[in-house]
């Protein structure tokens, strides 16, 4: 009888020890866990809505570039990762500056407006009638339109400018 005591308590005593051991392993892996995943951030980001509720008039030919006012480019920032803000940027700043030298040495006539403190764009058709544009529903920080003065203005891929202005301004 002894002997059947004495491996009951080493059983418990092994048992307790397995216990205590893998609740303690389980604590430390939970904020082992918790420390090193980085806080989770949205894989798709809407543009922040615009803080300024004004209007640019455009009726006449023109390349319309828009971009983000200043709080909106600093709530974006807050959305995104730093150095994906930063790739945003480096991006949208050289798409820019080869859309304007492109527009310049292509079609030197026609006019250039920038849009950073309006949220919508008119444009004015030779007829009469009128296009709206609300920018907030635009799903690019940066853009551009182009608008001929009689046809609906268009979006245009600032990356491939020379084809699409080649075929809407023929």
């Amino acid at each position: 009888m002894k002997n059947n005591t004495g491996v009951v308590v080493s059983w418990f005593i092994t048992c307790l020890f397995f216990v205590m051991v893998s609740c303690n392993n389980n604590q430390s892996n939970k904020e082992d866990a918790a420390i090193a995943k980085p806080v989770a951030r949205p894989k798709y980001v809407k543009k922040p809505a615009s803080t300024y509720q004004d209007t640019l008039t455009v009726n006449t030919q023109a390349a319309v570039f828009y971009y983000p006012d200043s709080l909106q480019l600093t709530k974006l920032w807050a959305l995104i990762d730093t150095n994906v803000y930063k790739g945003l940027m480096h991006s949208c700043l050289y798409q820019v500056r080869y859309a304007h030298r492109t527009i310049k040495k292509e079609w030197p006539k026609l006019i250039i407006k920038e849009s950073n403190l309006y949220r919508y764009l008119l444009f004015i058709k030779k007829g009469g009638s009128r296009q709206y544009v609300d920018l907030d529903t635009q799903g690019d920080t940066y853009g551009l339109f182009v608008f001929d003065g009689k046809n609906a203005a268009v979006p245009v891929d600032m990356t491939n400018i020379e084809t699409q202005f080649s075929f809407y301004l023929k």
